[in-house]
C-alpha cells in the first residue's frame, strides 16, 4: 500500500509573502498541485497562450515559495533531499520550456535571456547534487567543443538512445503507479516515486543541455538583427540583394553528351601539369635520397648475409678467383690481340 509522502510540498503557498508583481495565489494552491498541472505541458504542446501565461505565473509563485522554504542547499547531498521535494528541482526548467514555446511573444530576445538564465540555474542546481557528473554522456557534453565531428555525432546518437530509454522506463513506472490505489504520486510507494522523480529530473537535464546551444544561437541572431535596426540597416533587404548578386553570376553551360562530343574527348590532348624548376629540383633530390637510402639498406643486408657465411668457404672462393685471374693474365700475355679472328692467321 502506498504511503503519503508528507513533506513541505504539502504546504500551501498562500502563507508566503509574494512579490507585488506576482499574481495573487489561488486559495489552496500547493507546490504539488502546480507541478501536477505544469509538467504534462512539456509533452503536449499547448497552443492556448492564456493557459501558458497562467501556468508560468503559478511556477513563478512556486519557485518563490521553494526559495523561501529552503528546499535545496549546496551543503547537502541528494540523499538528504526528501522524495517529494526532488521533483521541484524541475520548476525553473518547466518555466523555461513553457516560455520557450510561447506563441507570438512580444519580446522574444528578452524571453530568450530569461530562458537561458532559468535553464542555467536548473543545470547548476542539479550539478550541486552531482546529477551531471554521474552521467557519462552529460560529462562529455560539457566538453563537446573539443570533440571531433565523428565524436560529436556518436555523442548525439548515444544521447538520443539514452533519452529514449529514460522515457520508456518512466512510462513503465508511471503505468505501474496507476495500478495502485491512487494515481497521485504523493500516495505511491516512496521508492517508486523517488525513481520516477529522478527520471524526470534527468530527462530535464538532457533537454536543457541540448536546448542551451540553440538558445544561444537564436540570441546571437536576434542581437545582430537589433543592432542592424539601430544602425538603420534592413537585413531582409541585404539578404535579398545578396540573393540577386548570386543569381547574376554567370552560369555554366549545360553539358550535352552526344556521340560526337564523346569522340572528340577521346582523342583530345589532355593538359600537362607543370611545376617550377625549384619544385622539380626538390623532387629529384627527394628521389635521390630515397634511392641512396634503399641502396644503403641493400648493402647492409648483403654484408649481413656475407658475415653469416663460414670462413673456410670464403678463403676457398678467394683462392679460386685468384687462380682464375692468373690464368687469364698468362693467356693474354701469350696471345696477341685479335689472334684467331681470321682464317689462316
Amino acid at each position: 500500500m502506498g504511503v503519503k509522502l508528507r513533506c513541505s510540498c504539502e504546504k500551501t503557498m498562500e502563507a508566503e509573502e509574494t512579490p507585488a508583481q506576482t499574481p495573487p495565489v489561488p486559495y489552496g494552491e500547493t507546490l504539488a498541485s502546480v507541478f501536477t498541472r505544469a509538467y504534462p505541458l512539456l509533452e503536449h504542446y499547448e497552443h492556448d497562450k492564456d493557459v501558458l501565461v497562467d501556468t508560468i505565473a503559478a511556477l513563478q509563485r512556486a519557485q518563490h515559495a521553494i526559495d523561501r522554504l529552503g528546499f535545496f542547499s549546496q551543503n547537502e547531498s541528494l540523499d538528504d533531499v526528501s522524495t517529494g521535494s526532488i521533483r521541484f528541482l524541475l520548476v525553473p526548467h518547466i518555466e523555461a520550456q513553457l516560455l520557450y514555446s510561447m506563441p507570438h511573444p512580444e519580446n522574444r530576445l528578452g524571453d530568450l535571456h530569461r530562458i537561458k538564465r532559468l535553464e542555467t540555474e536548473f543545470i547548476s542546481q542539479c550539478e550541486d547534487y552531482n546529477l551531471l557528473s554521474e552521467d557519462p554522456i552529460l560529462r562529455i557534453h560539457q566538453n563537446s567543443t573539443s570533440l571531433t565531428p565523428m565524436q560529436a555525432l556518436q555523442m548525439r546518437k548515444d544521447r538520443f538512445k539514452k533519452e529514449r530509454a529514460f522515457k520508456a522506463h518512466l512510462q513503465k513506472l508511471m503505468k505501474e503507479a496507476e495500478k495502485t490505489e491512487s494515481s497521485d504520486l504523493d500516495y505511491a510507494d516512496e521508492e517508486q516515486a523517488r525513481e520516477i522523480f529522478l527520471l524526470m529530473v534527468r530527462l530535464g537535464l538532457y533537454k536543457a543541455t541540448a536546448d542551451l546551444k540553440h538558445i544561444n544561437e537564436e540570441i546571437t541572431i536576434l542581437e545582430a538583427a537589433e543592432k542592424a535596426r539601430e544602425e538603420g540597416r534592413d537585413l531582409l533587404q541585404e539578404a535579398h540583394e545578396m540573393a540577386q548578386r548570386q543569381l547574376a553570376l554567370p552560369r555554366a553551360e549545360p553539358i550535352h553528351l552526344t556521340r560526337e562530343n564523346l569522340m572528340q574527348h577521346v582523342f583530345k590532348t589532355q593538359p600537362r601539369w607543370t611545376v617550377s624548376i625549384e619544385e622539380d629540383m626538390r623532387q629529384e633530390a627527394r628521389e635521390a635520397m630515397e634511392r641512396q637510402r634503399n641502396q644503403q639498406l641493400l648493402d647492409g643486408e648483403r654484408a649481413r648475409l656475407r658475415a653469416l657465411e663460414p670462413d673456410a668457404d670464403s678463403e676457398e672462393a678467394v683462392e679460386k678467383a685468384r687462380q682464375e685471374q692468373l690464368y687469364w693474365d698468362e693467356w693474354h700475355e701469350s696471345h696477341r690481340r685479335g689472334e684467331g679472328n681470321r682464317m689462316g692467321s
